[in-house]
């Protein structure tokens, strides 16, 4: 991931950054790289602009993956009354 994103970078893919490499020798067969001063971009920021590319979601789509989310909650909670219901009734 960091190698992509440090690739994504040294092209000038991901507007508002810059990356310039100064390669120097410090030891035979060692490397060391110096990133010049600039802006910070957050992992999450720079991640939201790779998806960024990707195309829209209709809204249809959008709202049926909110439905499964919602689904998927619903499903979750009535499991956990029953297992409260059933601990409830035990004590009885």
């Amino acid at each position: 991931m960091r190698e992509t994103l440090i690739a994504l970078l040294s092209e000038g893919t991901i507007s508002g950054c810059k990356f310039s490499p100064n390669l120097q020798v410090a030891a035979p067969g060692l490397r060391v790289i110096a990133m010049a001063e600039t802006t910070k971009l957050s992992v999450e920021k720079a991640l939201e602009k790779l998806r960024g590319s990707d195309p829209p979601k209709s809204k249809n789509a959008r709202l049926d993956e909110k439905i499964g989310t919602l689904d998927e909650e619903i499903k979750r909670m009535r499991a956990q009354r029953l297992r409260l219901d059933q601990r409830h009734h035990k004590r009885d």
